[in-house]
């Protein structure tokens, strides 16, 4: 059920069950390009789709993914790996616990993780790059933010694959109220083309 569909219902107090629609009519191959996506929509008059590879649900895709993708060409096709399937990233924070769930993301198969945090030049986050490069060398993380070059330095010395450059740009963010500092996001700077 959409939301468009519950604004239209004059009884909110339905049971979602009695509107829910099946499956079997938005599943389509993982490999398939947004082209063919974007045909199968039309042709099934929906404005979601499922891409399924081995009975198992990829990524689901709205019909508002592919307009804002096809009217940005240079976005490209998205973030896809050797095997054409799609990049998976997660975020953490900067706690102990959190080394736990980041366990069970890359055994999940996560390809980047980012550590979520508005000042990135903490020794918390310096000390859990570390210990992802430690532990999972191959994972790239992200890191941030960063206003200084100083900051940049530190997070790469650490071991970061990327940055997220700017501070206190969000509508509810106070960092730069409590850190007396910042600057408006500018965008993730990968360090392996730089």
């Amino acid at each position: 059920m959409a939301s468009r569909d519950w604004v239209k219902l004059a009884d909110k107090e339905v049971k979602i069950y009695d509107y829910m629609i099946s499956c079997k009519d938005m599943v389509l191959p993982w490999s398939s390009d947004l082209g063919k996506i974007e045909e199968f929509m039309a042709e099934k008059g929906r404005d979601v789709a499922a891409t399924v590879r081995d009975d198992e649900v990829v990524d689901v895709v709205e019909k508002e993914d592919v307009e804002r993708i096809k009217g940005y060409p240079k976005l490209g096709v998205g973030s896809v790996g050797p095997d054409r399937s799609w990049k998976v990233g997660a975020a953490i924070r900067m706690r102990e616990s959190d080394k736990e769930r980041l366990e069970e993301l890359v055994k999940a198969g996560i390809d980047v993780v980012v550590l979520d945090s508005s000042q990135g030049n903490s020794i918390y986050q310096i000390e859990l790059i570390k210990y992802i490069k430690k532990m999972y060398s191959d994972l790239d993380v992200v890191c941030g933010n960063v206003l200084t070059v100083s900051q940049a330095q530190n997070l790469i010395q650490a071991g970061v694959d990327r940055l997220r450059v700017g501070m206190g740009s969000g509508s509810i963010c106070t960092t730069q109220e409590v850190c007396v500092g910042g600057r408006g996001q500018w965008m993730n700077i990968g360090l392996r083309t730089c």
